[in-house]
């Protein structure tokens, strides 16, 4: 792994790491791990046979890096690849150095996927070798851990967040900025045991506002292991981030406004299940996934109250078993499966999710396969009541599910899946896309609708990313950088029930010393129908990003990033849309001094916009450091 991918620079911490508060559990399984691959023979390789990891197909995933290989049927004389997971005599497990395992990916209890690419790449200064290559690349042992630590000063004038006319306990205050960043990033590959870690907190420390001073915690773990050979296996997940109550940023930064604007999500997973082969026939699957998520708001009223807190947790079970046909089956291929999830807890609404596919693809030659689905919904949410007085109506729906579509797979690193249909009550288009024509231009789509909640948004984006050794969160179907995508919650709709229509567009374009991007992203909120009676709110968001990073030298480049987007908010239909364009512009200097130590210097300006013209918030802050990397 480059150096340069380590530093913790003002955007690319908050790129790269994804990654929150360090969870007793994800600790212990990384200890259990690692203990584990000393105690094996890591340098074998993995077991023989086919991929059974849910990859994007051929040539479209990661490879050595355990995120997801090339997973297309291995075609004989004459059969054609079909894109999916291959059955054998024995089943992959990929726990092997160079494998391309992809971990449990499971349903979770919502339709979305993940994000999707989403955001900015305008802080990773490996992007070069992203575009170029898959986010994979070569194990050199079989234990690496790669750490920095970054130490930056400088000066917030608004360290509140607050409106710039206002006054007493809200108005503007400005103090010297203490930053503080460790990164540590592990990744560890044996027989049996596969564990990636991205662990990056960050300190804030004002001492003219001390009462803004606070930690925020970010990590992103994934642990795989081996139970019983070829068939039994082990997923563990740990994820926190820190989120803005008002999308402050937009709806995929980590960034906040101040530290009552802060939201914490945390997410514990478990995933045991079940992988057998039958020869060429096909390949099984049995999974249970059990999800435990924690959200931490603090107020979003006055500075005084920036210790009245809003804590609210869901669980989640899910229950799935699927049967893929092999080749067997020449060019067809014959997906069965039934999914059950149940949910309760304070911050979503207690319910269930069950579901059967049956899903078909006919590749019609190597680079075209066209494909089906029809299945049935049973989706139930209860209904909410405050002070006796009913808030939400029952959420209801049981009816057939349907949807046709095709994959393209133009070269080994672009694929383009696309499906339109009608799934969770009302019409979806579905899009995965990545394409890269050449080696200098990179292009990434997604697009997604369904019934969730905040809750499950976040489930959802745990159990359908990934961590790749270089602690990047990816997609493993596309190999795309993904982020999370902010929930915009609070106390009065963080349980609420709504339809999300999400769609991400991104180009990259390389140079020799320049990097382009320009990013797109819009997400559309409203009321599935019938299920709130009050505090529906009806949103879109709108958010563009475009950042150029330029090498001035072999030691020395500079990024700059610039953001705008607005958010339209319809509470009620008697009250009128509320509007909130903002916009961010950063830009920074990095100096590499040595091979291990290195200079930044950072600038940002954030300006947010309200429907009344005296709440305008800006914000300017200045910030120098040195990067020490280990």
């Amino acid at each position: 792994m480059s150096h340069r991918i380590l530093l913790p620079s003002f955007r690319l911490r908050h790129f790269i790491s994804r990654a929150g508060h360090v969870a007793p559990l994800a600790l212990g399984l990384s200890c259990v791990s690692l203990v584990a691959l000393h105690a094996q023979d890591a340098g074998s390789s993995g077991s023989s046979g086919a991929s059974s990891g849910s990859g994007s197909g051929a040539g479209s995933g990661p490879g050595a890096s355990g995120t997801g290989a090339a997973t297309g049927t291995s075609p004989k004389a004459g059969a054609v690849s079909t894109g999916a997971p291959a059955a054998s005599t024995t089943v992959n497990t990929g726990l092997g150095p160079g494998s391309g395992f992809t971990p449990g990916i499971g349903s979770a209890s919502s339709i979305l996927p993940a994000t999707g690419f989403g955001g900015s790449l305008g802080g990773l200064s490996s992007l070069r070798d992203f575009v170029n290559t898959p986010v994979s690349r070569a194990r050199t042992r079989a234990v690496e851990v790669n750490g920095s630590i970054g130490v930056q000063a400088g000066y917030n004038d608004n360290v509140l967040g607050a409106s710039d006319s206002g006054t007493g306990a809200g108005r503007r205050q400005g103090s010297f900025e203490t930053r503080v960043s460790p990164t540590l990033v592990v990744s560890a590959e044996g027989r049996r045991v596969q564990l990636n870690l991205s662990y990056a907190p960050v300190i804030y420390y004002y001492p003219q506002v001390d009462s803004q001073s606070r930690i925020d915690q970010f990590l992103n773990a994934t642990a795989t292991a081996e139970i019983i050979s070829q068939l039994l296996y082990l997923d563990v997940r740990a994820f926190t981030t820190q989120t803005s109550n008002s999308s402050a940023y937009g709806p995929v930064s980590s960034n906040v406004l101040n530290r009552q604007d802060r939201q914490q999500v945390t997410n514990l997973s478990l995933n045991p299940y079940l992988v057998r082969g039958f020869g060429t026939t096909g390949s099984a699957r049995i999974s249970y996934r059990l999800d435990n998520t924690n959200t931490t708001s603090q107020s979003t009223g006055s500075v005084s109250s920036f210790n009245a807190l809003s804590n609210g947790h869901t669980i989640t079970q899910s229950e799935d078993a699927s049967f893929t046909t092999g080749e067997d089956f020449g060019r067809f291929q014959h997906t069965v499966a039934v999914g059950a999830s149940q949910f309760n807890g304070s911050a979503t609404r207690a319910g269930h999710r069950n579901q059967a596919t049956y899903d078909i693809a006919f590749a019609y030659n190597r680079f075209v396969t066209l494909t089906g689905r029809a299945g049935y919904q049973d989706i139930l949410y209860n209904g909410t009541t405050s002070n006796g007085v009913v808030t939400s109506l029952p959420y209801k729906l049981q009816e057939p599910t349907g949807s046709v579509g095709f994959k393209l797979t133009p070269n080994q690193d672009s694929s383009l899946a696309l499906s339109y249909g009608h799934v969770d009550g009302g019409e979806s288009i579905q899009l995965d896309a990545t394409y890269k024509p050449t080696a200098r231009i990179a292009l990434y789509a997604n697009s997604s609708s369904g019934v969730t909640t905040d809750a499950q948004q976040v489930q959802s984006f745990v159990s359908s990313s990934q961590v790749n050794a270089a602690g990047v969160t990816i997609d493993p179907r596309t190999g795309a950088p993904v982020q999370f995508s902010n929930p915009s919650a609070n106390a009065s709709t963080a349980n609420q029930v709504y339809r999300l229509t999400r769609t991400s567009l991104t180009a990259a374009y390389l140079l020799t010393r320049d990097t382009f991007n320009v990013s797109l992203i819009r997400e559309e909120r409203s009321n599935p129908g019938g299920a709130v009676l009050i505090r529906s709110q009806n949103s879109t968001s709108t958010y563009g990003t475009v950042s150029w990073q330029h090498d001035l030298s072999p030691n020395t480049n500079t990024n700059l990033t610039a953001t705008y987007g607005v958010q339209e908010t319809q509470v009620s239909s008697v009250q009128p849309s509320s509007s909130n364009p903002t916009m961010s512009v950063t830009g920074s200097l990095t100096r590499n001094f040595t091979e291990k130590l290195s200079g930044t210097a950072n600038y940002t300006f954030f300006r947010r916009d309200s429907s009344l013209a005296t709440q305008r918030i800006t914000v300017n802050e200045f910030l120098l450091g040195l990067v020490q990397r280990f």
